[in-house]
């Protein structure tokens, strides 16, 4: 089975390595195909953004790849388009001039696998060969390195087999199938299954204030998220925005309260054990702590500190598979006070520690 790796890198020199060396790593032992697409977008070039992609052009040159697509100039092409110009040579190439994958992966230049992040995905995937797409869980790198937004999920992996194969990308990583084309270009794919967490955690790094790409991100993203029909508001369309004055990425809170959402908590995880078995996060409006999705049934102890360790609350709780529960460790309004960075978490069962994680709720 030929599996294709279909990357695209546009200005991300300092992430590039990182991406491809697991992915050239294990290139025979899969049978990889790799087709890269590198270039900018037309719509940066539309907003007066210069051209930044000689560095990592000048690294991908050097990789070997199956197949690199390089556009520049003033005659570019869109995301969508820039990736079917891969698509095509994945699919055998319109003149037999590529190789025909049975399953496609889609990553771009700043998500970075490990070895074992690929083994146990593909693992999954062909344990469970009955879905059309996978979505894979990412550690959304924000603001700084180290700290991460939840539920950033996304469709990454299809079978480019079925229904009459992949006919054409027409925006981010949704695309038609051969016999589903209605000429709207709203048809995505069928069937798809989130890859757990326990599975693959996979580092991306994106919305960091140190990358030089985030500024011109913000203007493309409130330029090309707008819907199908244009009807989603300039305000709405990107959930950060610079912050001139710290020379650093923020939450947009216009984006968040425009949707009805309340602004991200930051996560971290620290050098102690991490567990995937539940979810924590802090409801501001609320003003508690949150434990969702638990896997198992269990009887554990929560040790709440702030960022500095000193305790806040302690509580046992005995926790059922397949609830929800919440902890309000205070009547202090946490995210009022300006001087509060966030919470330590501790969880322990049978005296064992078995998670520790940081909550920001904001960054100083």
């Amino acid at each position: 089975m030929k599996i294709g790796v279909l990357l695209t890198a546009y200005n991300c020199e300092s992430h590039i390595d990182d991406c491809l060396a697991p992915w050239l790593k294990l290139r025979e032992e899969y049978d990889f195909v790799i087709a890269c697409n590198s270039g900018m977008f037309k719509d940066y070039l539309e907003l007066g953004i210069p051209e930044k992609n000689e560095g990592t052009l000048n690294k991908l040159v050097k990789k070997g790849l199956d197949c690199l697509t390089a556009i520049s100039g003033k005659n570019l092409i869109d995301e969508d388009h820039s990736r079917d110009i891969s698509l095509d040579f994945l699919n055998g190439g319109r003149f037999g001039r590529g190789s025909k994958c049975d399953l496609l992966i889609v990553i771009d230049g700043d998500e970075v696998f490990t070895e074992q992040n690929i083994r146990d995905i593909l693992d999954f995937v062909m344990k469970n060969p009955d879905h059309d797409g996978y979505r894979i869980n990412f550690k959304n790198h924000t603001i700084n390195k180290g700290l991460f937004t939840y539920d950033y999920e996304h469709d990454r992996i299809f079978w480019m087999n079925r229904h009459g194969g992949i006919r054409r990308f027409f925006f981010d990583n949704r695309f038609e199938y051969g016999d589903h084309y209605d000429g709207k270009s709203t048809y995505k794919y069928s069937d798809s299954i989130a890859i757990p967490k326990s599975v693959a955690y996979v580092d991306h790094y994106s919305w960091l204030s140190d990358d030089p790409r985030t500024k011109d991100k913000i203007l493309y993203q409130n330029k090309r998220y707008h819907g199908i029909n244009h009807e989603v508001p300039l305000g709405l369309r990107c959930g950060f925005e610079w912050d001139d004055e710290k020379d650093a990425v923020r939450f947009s809170s216009t984006f968040w309260s425009g949707r009805g959402m309340e602004v991200p908590v930051l996560h971290q995880m620290t050098d102690g054990p991490y567990t995937f078995d539940f979810k924590l996060d802090f409801n501001r409006s609320e003003n508690k702590l949150t434990i969702e999705t638990f896997e198992t049934n269990e009887n554990c102890l929560f040790e709440i500190s702030d960022i500095n360790k000193q305790p806040i609350y302690t509580c046992d709780m005995s926790l059922s598979k397949g609830s929800n529960y919440w902890i309000m460790p205070s009547t202090k309004q946490f995210d009022l006070d300006e001087t509060f960075e966030g919470f330590n978490i501790k969880v322990k069962k049978d005296n064992q520690l078995i998670h520790d994680e940081n909550l920001y709720l904001k960054i100083k």
